[in-house]
């Protein structure tokens, strides 16, 4: 039980991190998917000030997946820390709790993962 904790836990601190990097550089994502930006080295062509309705919306849908993504990591951090607790203390009625509670944190980041699948 304590090796899958730490599996949840890294998977969380992984796709928190994750998330961030790709919310702050989410305009730079953007103009590749978009082809945008020259991906050549010695490219003299300058980035656009300017950015158009559609890149804005998509800057915008990928900040906002990258926030659920945040939200997703955290209910895995708690999955671990409510898997470690149920592990250390060996008292049945504190694990029927924290069974309930983890389905409840399970069904909820099924949830965040569909909309973030169908956003």
């Amino acid at each position: 039980m304590h090796i899958t904790s730490a599996a949840l836990a890294g998977t969380g601190i992984l796709m928190i991190m994750s998330a961030f990097y790709e919310g702050i550089h989410a305009r730079h994502t953007v103009e590749k998917m978009l082809n945008l930006v020259d991906l050549k080295i010695n490219s003299t062509k300058p980035a656009s000030v300017f950015v158009s309705k559609d890149e804005f919306a998509m800057v915008d849908d990928v900040r906002i997946m990258c926030f659920f993504a945040v939200l997703i990591g955290a209910s895995l951090m708690g999955l671990a820390r409510i898997g470690c607790m149920a592990s250390w203390r060996k008292n049945v009625t504190y694990t029927n709790v924290s069974y309930k509670r983890s389905l409840v944190r399970f069904a909820s980041v099924v949830v965040l993962a569909l909309i973030v699948r169908y956003y």
